[in-house]
């Protein structure tokens, strides 16, 4: 009764982590919300990947701090970005899911610093990455903003190869370090060393992608993507 009559209060008390409030449910990290549709699952094999980094960091933070481990980073890069979560339909569906990724990133005061303003980061994003031009891609840039908390909101329909179309909307945000640089243990591992990390930004990017004729088909489909869209939150 209390989620279905006060949805605000519903999500204080975090109950929409239990029980669907208006058709979405919610995730709560210990630093960011995301909200997803009800009939949605959390993707198991990023919940198995994350589980392995979990096992590795634990297995690095015991090792002596004169064993420096001289191979290849076990955060950053492309190759080693694990989505914090990840969500989508009970069978599956590679143009509907939702993602959200954390990336440690260099030192910057800003995020217009780090991307600079949310057409220019989305247009480049979309040139440089998302669909270049020996990619076969199309993309057609519908919305590019800053939200009141500092978040800046995508949204854009992306051509395949195939004839598909698929739309995707992005919540991007910066998050910057709380604790003062402290010591840095085992040098030659990044994510041992707490000085770094304490002072790197964390880069959040949230990511729902829908196939376009669902929201041809469905006109409510959008609605509820935007609320989506509006409802992920890096918390403090």
């Amino acid at each position: 009764f209390l989620v279905s009559q006060t949805p605000q209060s519903a999500r204080r008390l975090r109950l929409d982590s239990l029980y669907a409030v208006n058709g979405l449910r919610a995730y709560y990290a210990s630093d960011f919300v995301v909200t997803y549709p009800k009939q949605w699952l959390f993707d198991q094999s990023v919940a198995q990947a994350q589980a392995y980094r979990k096992e590795l960091e634990s297995r690095l933070s015991r090792m002596p701090e004169d064993n420096l481990w001289e191979g290849p980073e076990v955060s950053g890069g492309a190759a080693s970005v694990i989505p914090e979560a990840a969500f989508g339909p009970p069978k599956g569906g590679k143009y509907e899911n939702l993602s959200v990724v954390r990336q440690r990133v260099a030192p910057v005061a800003s995020i217009q610093a780090l991307l600079g303003d949310p057409t220019t980061a989305l247009g480049r994003l979309l040139d440089t990455s998302i669909a270049s031009p020996s990619s076969g891609k199309k993309a057609t840039l519908i919305n590019a903003t800053q939200r009141q908390d500092g978040l800046y909101e995508f949204e854009y329909l992306l051509s395949l190869p195939n004839g598909r179309k698929v739309h995707t909307w992005s919540a991007v945000g910066l998050k910057q370090p709380t604790r003062a640089p402290s010591g840095v243990v085992n040098p030659g591992i990044r994510m041992q060393s707490p000085g770094i990390r304490a002072q790197s930004p964390l880069l959040y990017t949230m990511t729902l992608v829908q196939p376009q004729e669902n929201l041809e088909s469905t006109p409510s489909n959008a609605n509820r993507a935007r609320e989506i869209l509006m409802g992920f939150k890096i918390l403090n």
